[in-house]
């Protein structure tokens, strides 16, 4: 009797242009396929085409399977029958995205607004449960109480600050924070030297002197620096950072250690821009989730994502731009499904054990597009009201790069034209 409530997971690697053997040709030993390949064949091993699936005579009485090679070795999946079929659909790669979240200023309109004698009091909900092992959802509470004269200024950097302290005091690094500011951007404002940013520090040095527009202004307590990108110059979507001190004639204080890339930044290339106070427009922020650690069989792949909540803010745009995504088919997520299927390398506690690892199939950088079968073979078993419902699953995870008439092509062509069902990822 065939085995139910089961998932299987093969792979479909490193296209090669054509299989080694063709259809009508049968598969007797591993060196008949490229490693990685797959192909479907009848309980025979010959092997099938998109056209001879639907004629042949031991399809029709026993159905299908796949047989792949991996690591020299030939493997299977069960017996599938077209008739057994409960769904088939194929699941296109797509890349893992970060939530990407404004509030104010984004870089095309909105602000921060000023409101005097004021408490701003921002709510920051994460929607991951006992992230760090609490079994609870975990919230950031930022208050800031302006005076009866605050500027724009004074008020984005100290939420700014309150912001940063409560995300400093988690565990882990989970958003960060960006500000943005509406001043247009004036090539002539560069600094007139270039300077050398290092990536977590609060200090840039400047060659030569702190002077821009052609040395006719200098650096002062209280303008900004836009910094934009090595070589690429500034935009209305570059940070902006506060300039808290002159250390020296050649080096500037900010108010938080930069998150921009280290380097040298260059005059030519306006890389880094002074607004001057005079200039200072609307503010905003831009939050951004970060990276989740993946370590394999202890933490699987995740993504932050959460909401905000804004009170006494005036009206303050709050702007969901991006929203966060696992992905399909990404490395990390096929790594965590192979994990799984190996049935977590046969131990049933995994905590209690040094993990001794396998040969993986996935390798660095790896994409998949995904083929999921589920079906109820005949080996469903009576219960009330009829028999009962045991299905099966196969997930064939398809590496990305192959074209028109490929073998991974072949395979996926070939099972939408026994199913009947076009599964998109084709080619």
């Amino acid at each position: 009797m065939d085995q139910s409530h089961v998932l299987n997971l093969m792979f479909a690697l490193d296209d090669s242009t054509v299989p080694v053997t063709a259809a009508g040709g049968y598969i007797d030993e591993y060196t008949d396929l490229d490693e990685g390949a797959c192909s479907v064949v009848n309980d025979e091993n010959c092997v099938l085409s998109a056209a001879s699936v639907l004629t042949d005579d031991r399809v029709k009485q026993t159905g299908v399977r796949i047989v792949g090679r991996l690591n020299n070795e030939l493997y299977y999946s069960d017996m599938i029958k077209a008739e057994d079929l409960i769904s088939y659909r194929g699941i296109a790669y797509a890349a893992a995205v970060e939530q990407i979240t404004y509030i104010g200023y984004t870089g095309a309109a909105g602000s921060i607004r000023v409101i005097n004698d004021n408490l701003y009091k921002m709510k920051i909900m994460f929607q991951q449960i006992g992230r760090t092992g609490q079994n609870r959802q975990e919230t950031i509470d930022v208050c800031y109480k302006s005076d009866a004269t605050a500027t724009a200024t004074e008020i984005t950097f100290g939420l700014l600050e309150g912001l940063l302290g409560s995300l400093n005091a988690q565990p882990e690094d989970v958003i960060t924070v960006g500000v943005r500011n509406s001043a247009a951007v004036t090539a002539a404002n560069a600094l007139d030297h270039n300077a050398t940013v290092v990536k977590g520090s609060k200090f840039v040095t400047i060659a030569t002197n702190l002077e821009y527009n052609g040395g006719g202004a200098s650096v002062v307590v209280g303008d900004l620096l836009r910094i934009g990108t090595v070589g690429g110059g500034t935009a209305l979507t570059s940070n902006v950072y506060y300039v808290e001190e002159l250390v020296s004639t050649t080096v500037v204080r900010l108010d938080r250690p930069v998150t921009d890339a280290s380097g040298t930044y260059t005059t030519a290339d306006d890389d880094i821009e002074v607004i001057p106070i005079a200039s200072i427009a609307n503010y905003g922020f831009v939050l951004t989730g970060v990276a989740q650690p993946w370590v394999l069989g202890k933490r699987q792949w995740s993504k932050i994502s959460f909401t905000i909540g804004l009170e006494d803010f005036g009206e303050t745009e709050l702007s969901y731009n991006t929203a966060s995504s696992l992905g399909m088919g990404t490395e990390n997520q096929i790594r965590d499904l192979e994990y799984f299927c190996k049935g977590q390398t046969g131990y049933k506690y995994r905590g209690d054990y040094t993990y001794t690892g396998y040969t993986s199939a996935v390798s660095v950088g790896d994409t998949f597009n995904q083929l999921c079968i589920t079906w109820a073979s005949d080996s469903r078993s009576e219960s009330i009201g009829g028999p009962g419902h045991n299905p099966k699953q196969l997930i064939i995870a398809i590496e990305t790069a192959y074209d028109n008439n490929d073998a991974n092509d072949i395979l996926i062509d070939v099972l939408d034209a026994y199913f009947d069902i076009t599964s998109v990822i084709g080619v």
